[in-house]
């Protein structure tokens, strides 16, 4: 495959807005490929002035940058500003302020951060995982494109008082609604020791020193987020804290200082974009309720103990609903919140999921996908909306396809585990109402 540089300009941040000034240092190239099998194109994909990437230094092989040569450098196309916001994190990140050289350009938060050539490399290689949501260094993805983020570094990020205890990062909401992700160090490869020193050794990789939250919270952490040697499955390197069996600690149970001293070189909030949906039951009437809409408790009396129920604000008789047989049948799957930015469906289609109430009794509810066949019953009025499904024809073979089961006193049930029915339950759909989206299918890998 032979490479030619077909444009040069000097290179203007996608982030700045239209009257951005171009950088008088860093150009921005237009790159064209031609091979034997592939023919001829552009290596950066989209519409002529998508076509930009730069040019920076080092070689990426999956996780890991080789930073001590001056004989290869990596293209990584610039991000578009309007969706979808295709373009490589290396690209996205050089956008945010953290190029991998010293810059007096302009940084788009209007904060100053003067560092040297050792701590710019460190802080742009930090980021590419910060960015990607790659919590373990592993080259996988735990994000949608486009899902938006914000960050902070060890100099501006927020902090409060914990106790009497003050300098702990602030959990959030900070910048409207973020809530603190993960702080993120650049570590050895050979070791898995955080590097925190300006004099970097000759390969290094990302990973988040801890966790609060997942970007999209209902990604399954452990099974995007494991080191496979051979045939042994070795534990994550960033033990997930929900795990009561790890002793893993939350990153808002450090302080600032005790985060730095583990690392950390960025700081990453985001939002609450997903839902998980569940299936309760009530332990009076035996009448079913699937929502998202719940509160999770934990229980002093038994330790790493936690109970589900619908949330008690929306939910009159929430304290009356039990899961179904317990955890393992009653979570149903993800769902788009109803704030989800609509610029991450694009290529997805979606249909909203609607609750429904009956205005003659308080605990008789039915959950339906808009737009499908089901229709609703005489004497239900729209509650309220719970998300967003994939309303796809040709949905992963994995993605849970929800029906419509009701019983012959009236009752439904809206569930997508067909195995497990509570006795005297029917089919009233025939095909799929929609699916819920298997969020993993799309937070595919991208190359940097």
């Amino acid at each position: 495959m032979t490479f030619r540089i077909t444009a040069a300009q000097p290179h203007i941040n996608r982030y700045a807005g239209p009257s951005a000034s171009p950088s008088a240092t860093v150009w921005e190239y237009k790159v064209e490929y031609t091979s034997p099998s592939l023919g001829t194109g552009s290596l950066c994909p989209g519409e002529p002035e998508d076509q930009w990437a730069l040019a920076l230094p080092g070689h990426w092989s999956g996780s890991i940058l080789s930073t001590g040569t001056s004989s290869s450098f990596a293209f990584a196309c610039l991000p578009r500003v309007t969706a979808p916001t295709l373009g490589g994190v290396a690209a996205k990140c050089v956008e945010l302020g953290y190029p991998p050289w010293q810059s007096n350009d302009p940084r788009i938060d209007g904060t100053a951060l003067s560092l040297s050539s050792g701590d710019a490399l460190r802080h742009h290689v930090t980021c590419t995982a910060m960015a990607s949501a790659d919590y373990c260094g592993e080259a996988t993805p735990n994000t949608l494109s486009g899902t938006p983020i914000t960050l902070y570094h060890a100099g501006n990020v927020p902090t409060q008082t914990s106790g009497s205890v003050p300098g702990y990062v602030a959990g959030g909401p900070v910048r409207e609604d973020y809530f603190f992700e993960s702080a993120w160090a650049l570590v050895d490869p050979i070791s898995g020791q955080p590097v925190t020193s300006a004099t970097l050794p000759f390969r290094v990789r990302t990973q988040a020193v801890c966790l609060t939250k997942k970007r999209w919270s209902t990604l399954p952490y452990d099974g995007l987020c494991m080191n496979n040697h051979g045939d042994t499955l070795q534990p994550s390197r960033v033990p997930d804290p929900r795990n009561p069996d790890v002793q893993a600690k939350y990153c808002e149970e450090y302080t600032r200082d005790e985060l730095i001293q583990r690392g950390a070189v960025l700081f990453s909030y985001s939002k609450f974009l997903d839902a998980a949906l569940y299936r309760f039951k009530h332990v009076t009437t035996g009448q079913y309720l699937t929502t998202s809409r719940i509160s999770i408790h934990s229980l002093e009396s038994h330790l790493h103990a936690t109970l589900y129920q619908p949330d008690a604000s929306v939910f009159s008789d929430a304290a009356n609903y039990l899961l179904i047989d317990g955890f393992r049948y009653s979570y149903e799957g993800p769902l788009f919140r109803p704030e989800t930015p609509t610029h991450l469906f694009e290529g997805i289609a979606v249909s909203p999921l609607l609750r429904y109430r009956s205005t003659s009794s308080p605990t008789r509810f039915i959950t339906l996908v808009g737009g499908s066949d089901a229709a609703v019953p005489d004497g239900y009025v729209l509650d309220e909306v719970e998300g967003y499904t994939s309303a796809s024809q040709n949905p992963p073979s994995s993605a849970a396809a929800l029906h419509l089961y009701g019983n012959d006193t009236g009752d439904y049930l809206t569930t997508g585990d067909e195995a497990h029915l509570p006795e005297g339950y029917e089919p009233l759909t025939v095909t799929p109402m929609g699916y819920l989206p298997q969020l993993e299918h799309y937070a595919a890998p991208r190359p940097y």
